[in-house]
């Protein structure tokens, strides 16, 4: 081969390795523009579409929708009474609770009675030693020792008076100063009362050995300690609470209702009560409804006496409150099955008529529930078909897509 043979055939090998590095950069810009401009492919099994400004679609192919067991029910419209939900808690009811106070400074000498102890009416539940007791005392009996002598004074004046040895005036002032004794002695037996002694115990307080500093703290009711906040030795002040006593055959039921719900609350509507501490629920009727918001809080209260016979519903314990209002309403009812939370959000899933597999999601605003039953007071309206069964297959694949908000 000369010198230009070879210099021909270098300059056509070149030329064809050109070619095939043009080729090949070619077809990879083709594959790669193809790639990237190609539309994303969405599995068979469920495709979805949503636009900024309309609801989640989501479509099953027909093999799917069967295999996922899906089905639906047509919305119908019923009446139902309302109820609401409150959180609640046992209190003791007031008006069955005696806080006993000391009526005059003193100290604790000795309790009998500790806290949960049941106690009846009239038992001595501790001792108080109170020094102005005995000076009470030591004043009634020189009270009565003076009303003696007056009395005494009284018969020797009205004996003059018919010997004609004694004016009829003067027989009037040992009169009038007879009766000031004796209202002094009433008012000593007062004071005594007040300070805690009974009507028998002040009749038998005859020698002055009988004067004793130490008055009983009885309990007014039968019922439960409920607070006894003082020990032996403790020194009082009139007013100090001493202990409380309280009747828990009966408790209060006090529920706090959201302000919105509050017109719907009224004297006599069923509350039903669940707890822990019982199985099943119990059933009461609303007693009161406080006029006030709780500012904090923005609740009103409800309260309702409940029977306690067994002694089960303990002070501050919490218990869930439904109430049945005597009101109704009337509109679209689901089941509670159909209902999904998204979020804060609740949806339903309506069946397209138009289009077999399609549902759209469109979002409800519940009411009240009976049973399985809830009613929709907005997003709904009757005739409407919505997805009972399968809700939740519907709604995982609306995450699994990523759709929505």
């Amino acid at each position: 081969m000369t010198l230009q043979e070879r210099s021909t055939r270098g300059w056509a090998l070149a030329l064809v390795g050109a070619a095939g590095i043009v080729l090949g950069i070619g077809a990879t810009l083709w594959w790669t523009s193809r790639r990237t401009t190609s539309p994303a492919r969405v599995p068979q099994a469920a495709q979805a579409s949503t636009t900024l400004a309309g609801p989640v679609t989501i479509s099953l192919a027909l093999d799917v929708l069967a295999r996922a067991g899906i089905s639906t029910e047509v919305v119908q419209t019923r009446s139902m009474a309302m109820h609401v939900h409150m959180p609640g808690r046992v209190e003791p009811n007031a008006y069955g609770q005696t806080t006993i106070q000391a009526v005059t400074p003193g100290r604790i000498s000795a309790w009998s009675a500790q806290l949960g102890t049941s106690v009846t009416a009239g038992q001595v539940l501790g001792q108080l030693y109170a020094p102005e007791v005995a000076e009470q005392e030591r004043v009634l009996l020189a009270m009565r020792a003076e009303l003696d002598a007056a009395h005494a004074k009284l018969l020797r004046t009205e004996e003059l008076v018919g010997l004609g040895s004694v004016s009829q005036q003067e027989l009037e002032t040992v009169r009038a100063e007879h009766v000031r004794h004796e209202t002094d002695i009433e008012g000593a037996r007062a004071r005594l009362r007040l300070l805690g002694l009974s009507a028998n115990q002040i009749a038998q307080l005859t020698q002055p050995s009988e004067i004793s500093a130490f008055i009983d703290i009885v309990s007014p009711q039968s019922g439960v300690v409920t607070r006894r906040p003082l020990n032996v030795g403790q020194s009082v002040e009139t007013g100090t609470e001493l202990i409380t006593v309280a009747d828990l055959s009966t408790v209060w039921i006090v529920a706090d209702a959201f302000e919105r719900d509050s017109p719907l609350i009224h004297v006599g509507d069923l509350l039903r009560v669940a707890s822990a501490a019982f199985d099943g629920e119990r059933q009461t009727r609303v007693s009161y409804v406080d006029p006030q918001v709780t500012p904090e809080t923005r609740t009103v209260r409800v309260r309702a006496d409940l029977p306690n016979p067994d002694g089960r519903l303990r002070l501050g314990m919490y218990v869930d409150v439904d109430l049945t209002t005597a009101q109704s309403t009337s509109g679209p009812v689901v089941p509670k099955a159909a209902i999904q939370a998204i979020g804060d959000r609740q949806v339903v899933y309506v069946a397209v008529s138009s289009a077999a597999g399609k549902f759209v999601e469109r979002e409800v605003r519940p009411g009240a529930a009976t049973g399985d039953v809830v009613q929709i007071l907005d997003g709904l309206a009757a005739g409407e078909s919505v997805v009972v069964e399968g809700a939740f297959f519907l709604r995982a694949e609306r995450d699994r897509l990523g759709l929505g908000r």
